[in-house]
């Protein structure tokens, strides 16, 4: 009785202290596969983050996969922060080629709770936000935008990463994909824990990932377009069991501030700020809003997820939104990496607001900061820069002891821009079971969790298993109560939801039998895998042999994969084998089994030939060789049935061919080739024979080269003068001109040329016309007149050689667009685009040497009726 009020004081403990403080984000472990960056934007540098806490830890970076990647450790004082830059290791650190099966996958562990962000720093700058546990799930519906392109390469990728070995996993995309894949056709693919996969396709947003065992998965928008700049967006994001019904936007004042909704169960209705949004939104589908207010509630009822894109500039960044209720941190810590500004955006319940403290301070944030949600004022809000309270390449440390918060680091300057949430994404209250899953016959189990804010916890399991006195332990076990065992609990943060966290216990057989899978009757030269077979079904019987004894003495242990191999077998293998097993983790739990093995020498010969490309095709051993071979037959014997082995190979000398080039002048004329007098251009061969009996054919061509004349027309605009050409300098002109010169030079063969050089000069200056007319109505009736949008003045107009027009529906598509528009074909005709009659809007942008236009405005497409 002692140790049962013991155990339960020590587990209160821990949970009020758990419940005192929740970091940012953090955890011990955590998965994540590295988006393939184009190289020709940047993609580089790229680096892991890492923030401690109260408590020092020794962080250990791996791919799990990978046998070339070198495992790293970092060891990190409490409070403090390290990176580990992964720049130089690109090529084995991004999950490139797509739609391939790689060992890049990482897998970060911890001693103490800690954050880690994956960031790309530069002008292609992004923050991916690794969330540890809350990262991990088996049903992901993929958020992204889906109205921006993408400059360097029109992809958006998904990248995922396998935490445990057989994972199979389902994924659907609602659009082709870069491999060919039909939309809406399910792929499978199967992965080994650490092993990555990526997809790629123009927009991916709404794709559904399904697995048999827990993942994690990030989006990826590289060098994504707007206006003239592009930028990197991307974030890990949460399985669809984290997602939830409310979500807040909060506005950073940029001219890309816009959000996208996507649901997760058909016949979602959404509210914005309380409004409803127009009919309800299905699976599949999606609803894109520009923010106009400051702070936007988004309300639904049922799970949704929420993807928001803001800007600085031009240059975008992007994160999806962590649901509002239930969830947040009390400590957030993040290292400001440049001079660019440094903006926070927050949310708390609007009790909160006094009570935060930024790098000590409790005046820098206070409750005069924060506005209350119009829809909803038992939330408040903060947008702040604080470029002017945090130093560059230092860390920013923002509490709030009392309530929870959600907080977003927007980084940028107009040259790129990084986004992303660093709270938790999780409910603050949780179950989470820390056990192993493998047991022997007779252990204990002793069911090992975490419950912070949790009452009511009862321990379940299989015939009916139903415990709630503390601490849980089951004695004596044996393989019947292998199964399912799960811990229910009601949080106490308010929230008032049942959480749950099941394990899969398996309890050994106490009775192994394992033996050999292998024929008794072996023929010698060969190698042989040996195989196994056993009465543990839950586990590959290889892995339960610890090695195998041979007739001549020796001890045959497995490989890395615990496969067992013999490369060549001989006569001194024939005798017993003996093998020994047990069940792992059970040392009483053990096997051995023998069998007699007989190996029966086999013959084994090398033959070579040798011969020419005329002796094509060649016979030898009933086969038929047309190219060099090096191969093994097996050739029938009574020796017990086994075959003799031929080491056969064969070595062709190919016929070969030689030219050689001969440049004259035509004056040089008759030319001696040896025993042929050549008197214009040809050729003439030769045939000799090699030391190997082969052909060795030279042809020779001789070139006669005639003196020419040669009239060369070039043009070119007045600010490239000065040009020099064939000597001469041509540096001034004032109005359009033709400059006339003759050179006398010589062609490659040395023979005298006449060069007519004439040089058309342009005229583009400063006082070009820029007053172009813009048509506001388009009639395509086939007549000849308006039936195409026309600019006037613009293909008259030679300053603007470089001008783009791009045309959208009134439902903002693209219908068409056209780059240097410079003779009539060139032009919009909505009858050849198969376009109704409508509003159309232009947008057209120009630019000469020394001037530069744009213009924006509707047209009216009218048809007869």
């Amino acid at each position: 009785m002692i140790y049962k009020h013991l155990m339960k004081r020590i587990a209160v403990l821990l949970i009020l202290l758990h419940s005192v403080y929740s970091f940012a984000q953090t955890d011990t472990a955590f998965w994540f596969a590295a988006p393939d960056l184009a190289a020709s934007h940047q993609q580089v540098p790229i680096r892991f983050c890492f923030t401690t806490y109260g408590q020092a830890a020794t962080i250990t970076i791996s791919q799990p996969a990978s046998s070339t990647f070198v495992t790293q450790t970092l060891n990190v004082a409490a409070n403090g922060f390290a990176t580990y830059d992964v720049s130089s290791l690109v090529d084995s650190v991004e999950t490139t080629p797509a739609f391939t099966v790689l060992n890049r996958g990482f897998y970060i562990t911890s001693t103490a709770p800690v954050s880690c962000y994956y960031e790309c720093i530069g002008a292609n700058s992004e923050i991916y936000n690794l969330k540890g546990g809350s990262a991990l799930g088996t049903d992901f519906l993929i958020p992204s935008q889906n109205i921006y392109s993408n400059c360097s390469r029109l992809t958006n990728s998904v990248e995922i990463v396998a935490t445990e070995d057989n994972t199979s996993i389902e994924i659907t995309a609602p659009v082709a994909l870069l491999d060919g894949t039909a939309a809406n056709t399910t792929i499978t693919i199967l992965l080994n824990r650490g092993q990555s996969y990526s997809i790629q396709a123009e927009h991916l947003s709404n794709t559904i990932i399904h697995s048999d065992k827990p993942i994690a998965v990030n989006v990826t928008d590289d060098s994504m377009c707007a206006d003239y700049c592009a930028d990197l967006v991307g974030d890990q994001i949460v399985p669809m069991e984290l997602l939830g019904t409310r979500y807040v936007a909060l506005k950073n004042d940029s001219e890309y501030e816009e959000i996208f909704i996507f649901p997760t169960e058909n016949n979602t209705v959404v509210t914005i700020n309380g409004t409803p949004i127009y009919g309800m939104l299905n699976i599949g589908s999606s609803h894109h809003l520009v923010l106009n207010d400051t702070a936007t509630l988004i309300e639904a009822n049922k799970p949704i997820s929420v993807f928001q894109l803001t800007a600085s500039g031009c240059e975008l960044g992007g994160t999806v939104l962590p649901q509002l209720d239930c969830t947040g941190s009390h400590l957030v810590r993040f290292l400001r990496p440049d001079h660019e500004e440094f903006i926070l955006t927050l949310l708390t319940k609007t009790q909160f607001t006094s009570n935060f403290v930024l790098n000590g301070h409790s005046d820098w944030i206070t409750a005069a900061d924060f506005a209350p949600l119009a829809s909803d004022t038992s939330f408040s809000y903060c947008i702040k820069d604080i470029s002017n309270l945090v130093d560059i390449d230092s860390v920013m440390t923002l509490e709030n002891i009392v309530g929870l918060f959600h907080c977003g680091i927007i980084n940028g300057g107009g040259a790129d821009c990084s986004y992303g949430y660093f709270s938790g994404y999780a409910k603050a209250s949780y179950i989470r079971i820390n056990m192993d899953s493998v047991f022997c016959p007779g252990d204990s189990i002793v069911f090992n969790f975490e419950a912070p804010d949790i009452n009511y916890i009862t321990l379940h399991g299989p015939n009916g298993l139903s415990m709630t006195e503390q601490p849980f332990v089951l004695r004596n076990i044996n393989s019947e109560m292998s199964g399912k065992y799960w811990i229910s609990g009601i949080d106490t943060a308010g929230c008032q939801y049942e959480m749950v966290d099941s394990i899969h216990i398996v309890v050994y057989d106490d009775n192994l039998e394992i033996a050999f899978d292998i024929d008794t009757l072996l023929c010698s030269f060969r190698s042989i895998d040996i195989h196994f077979t056993s009465n543990l079904p839950e586990i590959e019987p290889k892995n339960l042999v610890d090695s195998i004894i041979l007739p001549n003495g020796t001890v045959l242990l497995p490989d890395a994969q615990h496969n067992f191999r013999i490369n060549a077998i001989d006569s001194t293998f024939t005798g017993w084998w003996t093998l020994t097993a047990h069940a792992p983790h059970c040392a009483s739990i053990s096997d051995t089994d023998s069998i007699f093995i007989r190996v029966i020498d086999s013959h084994s010969l090398t033959i070579h030939d040798t011969i020419v490309e005329n002796q094509l095709p060649w016979e030898r051993f009933d086969s038929t060789f047309t190219a060099p071979a090096s191969t093994t037959f097996f050739i029938p014997d009574t020796n017990g049935g086994c075959d003799s082995v031929i080491n056969y190979e064969l070595t062709i000398y190919y016929n070969t061919a030689d030219t050689i080039l001969y440049y004259i002048c035509d004056n040089e004329l008759p030319f001696d080739a040896g025993d042929t007098i050549m008197h214009h251009s040809g050729s003439w061969t030769t045939t000799n024979t090699g030391i190997h009996g082969e052909d060795i054919n030279m042809v020779y061509i001789l070139n006669v080269i005639n003196s020419t004349d040669t009239t060369i027309y070039d043009t070119i605009i007045n600010s490239q003068l000065p040009l020099f050409i064939y000597d001469t300098i041509i540096d001034t002109a004032f109005t359009d001109s033709i400059i006339h010169y003759t050179y006398y030079t010589y062609n490659e063969a040395g023979c005298d040329s006449i060069i007519y050089y004439n040089l058309f000069i342009f005229w583009n200056g400063d006082h070009c016309d820029t007053n172009l007319t813009y048509p506001n109505m388009v009639t395509p009736n086939g007549d000849g007149y308006n039936d195409k949008f026309v600019i006037g003045g613009l293909i008259e107009n030679k300053c603007f050689r470089y001008n783009e027009l791009i045309i959208y529906n009134s439902s903002g598509q693209k219908v068409y667009r056209k780059q240097n528009i410079c003779k009539e074909d060139d032009w919009w005709d909505p009858e050849s685009d198969h376009l109704p009659a409508g509003t159309y809007f232009f947008y057209f942008k120009a630019h000469g040497v020394n001037i530069h236009t744009q213009h924006i405005g509707a047209i009216e497409v009218l048809r007869e009726k």
